[in-house]
């Protein structure tokens, strides 16, 4: 089974480290605990985790289960370059339905694992770079 990771995105973009799914239950635990760390240095401890979270104030990427070429994990939202096609690489976010019924299947009943090219990389994403979002090269 796979390791389920996550990673939060607050209503100010702020991108935050990515976290297991094991870790941030068991922070949860711990009054007071710092549950995110953004990457600009900023945190978010239990209390205004759980406030957040219940106003909606968090987008959730869910690790696809993949590295690109360079081993850097693949979350929802991440735009990927193949450059294999050195003039024609498609940029685009990858994207990981999740269904209540299967976390493997779309809407559509289509299997939404992702295969990824060995010459694939990780460019940004849709919160940092959102100016790759309708770039094709």
């Amino acid at each position: 089974m796979r390791e389920i990771k996550l990673r939060f995105v607050d209503s100010d973009g702020t991108v935050y480290k990515p976290i297991s799914l094991l870790e941030l239950c068991q922070n949860l635990e711990m009054p007071g605990r710092v549950i995110l760390e953004a990457e600009n240095g900023d945190f978010v401890d239990m209390d205004d985790f759980l406030d957040s979270f219940e106003k909606g104030e968090f987008e959730i990427n869910l690790w696809t289960g993949n590295k690109d070429k360079e081993g850097k994990e693949i979350y929802e939202g991440d735009f990927l370059k193949d450059d294999f096609f050195e003039n024609e690489a498609v940029i685009k976010p990858a994207r990981f339905p999740i269904e209540a019924t299967s976390p493997l299947v779309d809407a559509n009943g289509n299997d939404t694992l992702i295969l990824i090219p060995e010459n694939t990389r990780v460019i940004g994403d849709i919160y940092r770079t959102p100016e790759l979002m309708g770039e094709k090269k």
